[in-house]
């Protein structure tokens, strides 16, 4: 045997005892796509979360640990794609933290993000892993005076010409002005603001999502007396709350509904009062 061929031959050994090490390393380059093996070469998943806690997505003790459906949820994720979670809990708005995202300063927004046309325009979304119903909050005194009964709310609501109230920014603004389009909104600085509003009499009603007037009646149980509930049935009203990923990240978004395929049927506002009910007990 000449001394080339046995070269090359020695070349080939090397190159072929190597390929274990290299793809156990992921440096092999083309066994993961780059959105999937940026993560893995990093060792982290980056998730973006809503500063404010909201029972029951997301919740920090007094230690700081964070805990409910959302952050179980991330964690679970960066668990089955064998890395460490990194947690950015700067947004202050919802759309804030769509930017996050969008900017590739996080790879996914995972926070209660109801899926809208305007922020798809920036990030992909997953599909739903919760849903959740709209819930008109109505002034009783001032529903009554407007003849509003309730009893055909969706009518109703497309025939009324009261004032709304509902927060700057946030996806139940697009809600409420698709439900009463013949209404005028008064938009406020935050939810707190929009059910004084309404308890008040400013405005006549407001929308909001089930978990979320729960929260709120749960924090003031003497307002049920006079605001009145009435939540939306109807499927074509329901809010979706998706996983943002970054435009660029298409393989990471078919593995993320992939993962809710197999492990996450998606759950509603009873089954996350059901599984966190010690959040709910006083």
């Amino acid at each position: 045997m000449s001394m080339f061929k046995k070269l090359f031959y020695r070349l080939c050994w090397l190159c072929l005892i190597s390929l274990p090490a290299q793809a156990q390393n992921g440096t092999a380059g083309t066994l993961l796509p780059p959105d999937i093996q940026k993560i893995k070469d990093r060792g982290s998943l980056q998730v973006a979360m809503y500063s404010k806690d909201v029972i029951p997505y997301l919740m920090a003790d007094s230690m700081g640990q964070l805990s409910g459906n959302d952050v179980d949820l991330a964690r679970n994720l960066a668990a089955a794609l064998q890395v460490e979670i990194s947690i950015d809990r700067s947004a202050k708005t919802f759309n804030e933290l769509v930017d996050l995202v969008a900017s590739g300063k996080a790879d996914i927004g995972l926070s209660l993000i109801s899926r809208t046309l305007g922020r798809a325009e920036k990030v992909r979304f997953s599909h739903p892993y919760v849903i959740v119903r709209p819930v008109l909050v109505l002034n009783r005194l001032t529903a009554s005076r407007a003849g509003f009964d309730g009893n055909n709310p969706l009518k109703e609501m497309a025939l009324f010409r009261g004032q709304l109230a509902e927060p700057k920014g946030n996806s139940y603004i697009d809600f409420a002005k698709a439900a009463f389009p013949k209404a005028s909104v008064l938009e406020l600085a935050t939810w707190d603001e929009v059910f004084n509003a309404v308890f008040e009499g400013k405005a006549m009603a407001t929308l909001r999502d089930e978990i979320g007037v729960k929260n709120y009646l749960m924090k003031y149980p003497e307002r049920s007396v006079q605001l009145k509930t009435i939540p939306i049935t109807d499927p074509a009203r329901a809010d979706g709350l998706g996983i943002a990923v970054n435009s660029n990240s298409t393989h990471l978004l078919s593995w993320i509904n992939l993962y809710l395929e197999l492990n996450y049927p998606t759950r509603s506002a009873e089954d996350l009062v059901r599984i966190y009910a010690k959040y709910y007990k006083k």
